[in-house]
């Protein structure tokens, strides 16, 4: 079997990946910025990595927004490429574990399977990102940093370089209901047993998509919207449209048989933020 260390390795594949962030930002030896794969490998795909908060902290993100994967189960637009956590810092660089994409093709250079792996990220380097990821094989195994070897020289890890954003369309006055469209129960009745189903209709916004989903919740007029949570279950942040997948229908269940309001926000790749809410009269019995 022919593999690849990491998403570098494929060639004239087209992959650009973007997260909201200022262009060109970063510099020296941070982690911010946009890079694109090491020299050698040929690839013209970018990377922009940019950090943002959820309930677990600070996370570095960085999501597919243009060309195509032609591999199994890999990223799509709007999907993330890799992800990463801050774990502390060496030689004046941060160092930070998430996960990221490798490939691996048959000894022809066909059949490409893409699989999600742990990874380590580091700089050793001015404008230069090291990932290190674990094999394709062993996906979860602890992958190994190299922070001894040249730039270029470290065996099964890709030393990225910073670069110039990718070229961005002028974003288009938009409104709510460009991203968000009708949200529904699935009946006016009370059930006899379980919960009631809430939707919400999410769409693709081809200048600037939408990746990041909340929905907020509350059950009287004058108390604060909060997060999502039933059973200890939240909302998949993530579940946003792309552009193979243009709409997507978000379902929830709510077990309450009162009123309620339901909130849904989306943030978008430019930083924009939009939210739609929808009230719900107490169910009747059936």
């Amino acid at each position: 079997m022919r593999r690849w260390a990491i998403a570098w390795t494929l060639a004239a594949l087209g992959i650009a990946i973007w997260v909201s962030a200022a262009p060109g930002a970063g510099s020296g030896r941070d982690f911010e910025g946009t890079w694109r794969p090491p020299p050698a490998s040929g690839d013209p795909y970018k990377v922009t990595n940019a950090e943002e908060g959820d309930v677990s902290g600070t996370i570095w993100r960085g999501k597919m927004v243009d060309g195509v994967l032609l591999c199994q189960g890999a990223p799509d637009i709007g999907d993330d490429f890799w992800t990463a956590k801050q774990t502390g810092a060496l030689g004046g660089a941060g160092l930070y574990a998430g996960r990221t994409f490798v490939f691996q093709t048959d000894s022809s250079g066909g059949n490409c399977q893409a699989r999600s792996v742990r990874a380590k990220f580091w700089s050793p380097a001015d404008d230069v990102l090291r990932i290190c990821p674990a094999p394709f094989d062993s996906p979860e195994s602890e992958p190994a940093m190299d922070f001894d070897s040249a730039v270029d020289q470290a065996q099964g890890c890709g030393d990225y370089r910073r670069t110039t954003p990718p070229a961005t369309s002028t974003t288009k006055p938009h409104v709510a209901s460009d991203y968000i469209g009708k949200i529904r129960r699935d009946a006016n009745t009370c059930p006899r047993f379980g919960p009631r189903e809430y939707s919400a209709v999410l769409k693709y916004v081809e200048d600037d998509p939408a990746n990041r989903l909340d929905v907020f919740v509350k059950r009287t007029k004058d108390a604060a919207f909060k997060p999502y949570n039933v059973g200890g279950a939240g909302v998949n942040h993530g579940f946003v449209p792309n552009s193979s997948q243009r709409r997507k229908v978000l379902t929830l269940e709510w077990l309450k048989k009162g009123r309620s309001w339901w909130r849904v926000r989306v943030k978008t790749q430019k930083g924009k933020t939009y939210r739609k809410t929808k009230y719900f009269k107490p169910c009747v019995n059936g």
